[in-house]
């Protein structure tokens, strides 16, 4: 959410918000109704995620001042961090019924309506963000298309959705909403031509599974033609250059200043790995037949299996039940292992620990609690060793997992996946697919609802599943 203030910009850019906050503390407490502190501070706040603070300071604020269309913008981003929905709507309206040109009410009222799956009301508030933005000739245009192209893409508008998704390494955008790194190149953005005998660099952004789902385009780009590397993460570069022969792969390297033009004279063209689906994915047919796509070390792959074959001939199911990296936001797409009762205690069922990250603890709880086995790899990392964990997938018979990594390592091993995830612009509309992965089923929970809630209807699934196939063995 965009909350508007006029926060000190040397405080902001050098992110001394304890300086700036002692500052504003020390003038409101000179003037308690210093409107510009008070407003200062709200951004201080929902920097820091305090949203109950902010929320406080704006109601200050409106007491003081009830006719300010920045006020009711703030209190509904705080309401919004406090996924009070029907709140954070009737601030951001008051903000608008006040200035209706207001553009960052209208953005993030766009925004609450595309976190409640209502694509239509969002596409028509960023539309009329960027008309004023546009007569103005204001930059945060950017701002607008790029969540203007996830509405797009939500409705399987994949052409225009990509293409305003380009928008998304604009400076006017939220650093933590943003594409990333931003990487200044004196050569050119390549555009999908076949530039014999040229030198194209390919480069890493965004996650390690927005990275692993984008590197299924890489087997379409004309790399006989062209002489092109890749910057992936370090953990990929060994089995993505044994997945991808043709293609040289090397740790991200990243030049600034008067170093700037080492990059032109080592390439002549660029693409960040987030920018392909532009040139390659813009219609839902184009995702057919993508995986497998990458291929794990045979002998590490037949390790496990023979591993887990020795410890019964039971189904081996790998799980995964939260990201490594928890806060508020991430908190929502995930679960709690204590949740998974059903496929736990399922005897039919061998399950196999992908969870990376600090989780010994609540394994151990789980199985004492459930009376039940959790099959761990303890001498296998599987978070840094990456190749280990493909390894250890492929020789799994399911996937069971929230929308972590571990969902794009089953996804490019076509290893057949239950995927827990909220509703989100990635179905491109079809909520009964997930076009980058055949493989993978998605049971999905609306915004209001806990992802737990789907485990009976994949173990329902699953239950099925395993029926079959003990039937066809008969």
């Amino acid at each position: 959410d965009v909350c508007s203030s006029d926060l000190f910009p040397s405080h902001d850019k050098r992110r001394k918000m304890n300086d700036a906050e002692t500052v504003l503390r020390h003038a409101i407490a000179l003037n308690p109704k210093d409107v510009v502190a008070l407003t200062n501070m709200t951004s201080i706040h929902q920097h820091n995620g305090d949203a109950k603070e902010a929320l406080m300071n704006c109601l200050e604020i409106i007491e003081i001042n009830p006719h300010s269309a920045v006020t009711f913008n703030n209190l509904g981003c705080a309401f919004a961090e406090m996924h009070m929905f029907d709140e954070a709507k009737e601030a951001y309206q008051t903000s608008l019924e006040i200035d209706g040109n207001y553009c960052e009410s209208l953005i993030n009222l766009g925004k609450l309506y595309s976190d409640i799956c209502e694509p239509d009301k969002a596409i028509e508030l960023y539309e009329k963000a960027i008309k004023l933005f546009e007569k103005s000739n204001d930059p945060r245009q950017d701002f607008a298309k790029f969540y203007l192209s996830f509405e797009l893409l939500s409705k399987g508008m994949l052409k225009e959705g990509w293409l305003n998704y380009e928008s998304g390494f604009s400076p006017t955008i939220p650093r933590l909403a943003r594409r990333s790194p931003d990487r200044d190149f004196n050569i050119p953005k390549w555009q999908g031509q076949i530039i014999s005998g040229k030198k194209l660099l390919i480069w890493r952004e965004q996650g390690l599974g927005d990275e692993i789902r984008m590197y299924s385009i890489l087997k379409e780009l004309p790399s006989r033609e062209m002489d092109i590397t890749v910057e992936c993460d370090t953990r990929l570069i060994k089995i993505l250059s044994d997945s991808f022969p043709t293609i040289h792969f090397r740790q991200q390297i990243i030049f600034e200043g008067a170093l700037a033009g080492l990059i032109k004279n080592e390439f002549d063209f660029h693409c960040p790995t987030s920018s392909l689906p532009h040139l390659f994915r813009n219609e839902l047919e184009s995702f057919s037949a993508t995986t497998p796509y990458i291929f794990p070390s045979k002998e590490r792959a037949e390790k496990f299996k023979h591993q887990l074959a020795t410890k019964n001939s039971k189904i081996k199911v790998g799980i995964c039940w939260r990201s490594g990296l928890l806060h508020n936001t991430r908190n929502m797409h995930m679960t709690h292992l204590i949740d998974w009762q059903p496929i736990l205690t399922d005897p039919r069922i061998s399950v196999v620990n992908l969870q990376y990250g600090e989780c010994e603890a609540e394994i151990s709880e789980v199985e004492k609690l459930y009376d039940c086995e959790i099959i761990r790899f303890r001498d296998l990392d599987l978070k840094n060793d990456l190749e280990g964990t493909f390894s250890l997938t492929s020789a799994l018979d399911y996937v069971i997992t929230t929308g972590t990594a571990v969902l794009d390592i089953a996804g490019a091993l076509n290893i057949p996946t239950f995927a827990l995830l909220k509703d989100a612009w990635i179905f491109f509309g079809d909520k009964t697919k997930y076009a980058w992965y055949p493989n993978v089923a998605p049971f999905v929970s609306n915004i209001d609802e806990p992802l737990a809630g789907q485990l009976s209807k994949v173990h329902e699934i699953l239950d099925q599943k395993i029926k079959i196939e003990a039937g066809s063995l008969s």
